[in-house]
C-alpha cells in the first residue's frame, strides 16, 4: 500500500506546523540545487521512478504549493537523506537554520495543552527548543540537518495521531505552579540584578533576556510557557518579557 499523509481537521495547528517542517526540509535541499556537484550526483538520482516527486519538488516552480496538497512522506525524505549522506568529493554543503520556523512550535502549545497529556505537552515544549538548538549547530552537514528534521516531522505527526484519540479537554482553571524554591531564589536575584543596571527597560525579548541572564532561549521560553516568568506574545514574535515580574 503505498504511504500517505492526511491533513488533520482535529490539530489544524500541528498540521500547519508539520507543513512548516516539510517545506524547511525541501527548502534546506533547493539552496544547493544550482550547484554543479548537485546537478551533477545528486539530481539524476532524484529522478528514479520512486524519487521523480522529490526532483519536482527540488527543481519545480511550485514546489511549495505541491507540498500544501500533498505533503512529503516518510519514505520521500528517507530517500532524500540516503542521495545527501554520502555528498561529492569537495563539497561542503552545510544546513542553514532558519530560527523563525524553529520558534513556530509556540504556535502549537496552545493545541497540544487542550488535546494532549500533562506529560506529552511538557515534552512537547523541552525537546522543541533543543531541536532548533541542534540545527543552529555551526557547520551541521546538509544531510544532518535534513534527518533532524525529517525525525522531527516523524516524531510530529505521531503526536498528531496521539492526539486526534484523545477525547477533546476543556482548558484547565489556572493554577499556581508548584516551583522549586531554589530556582526561584535564583531567578529573583538575577531579576534584581537586572532592575540595579543604569538602564533597565520595561520589556525584554526572549533573545536578549537569556543573554543578560546567562541561560539558553529555550530556557527562558520554557519558563515562560510554564508561568515563571510573566509574558505576552506581541505580533507572532515569541514572549517578549517583562521584568519584575
Amino acid at each position: 500500500m503505498a504511504e500517505t499523509t492526511m491533513r488533520s481537521v482535529l490539530c489544524p495547528d500541528l498540521t500547519e506546523y508539520e507543513l512548516r517542517l516539510c517545506e524547511y526540509a525541501i527548502g534546506g535541499v533547493r539552496g544547493y540545487r544550482g550547484e554543479p556537484e548537485f546537478i551533477q550526483e545528486i539530481a539524476p538520482g532524484l529522478r528514479r521512478t520512486r524519487r521523480t516527486r522529490l526532483h519536482e519538488l527540488i527543481y519545480g516552480a511550485d514546489a511549495l504549493d505541491a507540498l500544501r496538497a500533498c505533503p512529503i512522506t516518510e519514505r520521500e525524505l528517507a530517500d532524500l537523506y540516503q542521495a545527501l549522506d554520502s555528498p561529492p568529493t569537495g563539497t561542503n554543503w552545510r544546513w542553514r537554520p532558519y530560527e523563525a520556523i524553529h520558534r513556530n512550535y509556540l504556535d502549537t502549545v496552545p493545541e497540544v495543552r487542550r488535546r494532549g497529556t500533562p506529560g506529552v505537552l511538557e515534552h512537547w515544549t523541552v525537546e522543541c527548543p533543543r531541536f532548533g538548538d541542534r540545527l543552529s549547530q555551526d557547520g551541521l552537514p546538509l544531510a544532518e540537518g535534513l534527518d533532524t528534521v525529517r525525525d522531527r516531522i516523524r516524531i510530529l505527526r505521531q503526536l498528531v495521531r496521539s492526539c486526534e484519540e484523545q477525547p477533546r479537554r476543556s482548558p484547565p482553571e489556572p493554577t499556581e505552579t508548584p516551583l522549586d524554591p531554589q530556582k526561584m531564589n535564583r531567578i529573583e536575584a538575577m531579576v534584581q540584578s537586572l532592575r540595579e543596571q543604569s538602564s533597565v527597560k520595561d520589556w525584554y525579548s526572549v533573545a536578549k533576556l537569556a543573554v543578560l541572564l546567562g541561560k539558553a532561549e529555550f530556557t527562558v521560553r520554557e519558563w515562560c510557557l510554564l508561568g515563571r516568568i510573566r509574558a505576552e506574545k506581541w505580533a507572532g514574535v515569541a514572549a517578549p518579557t517583562p521584568l519584575g515580574s
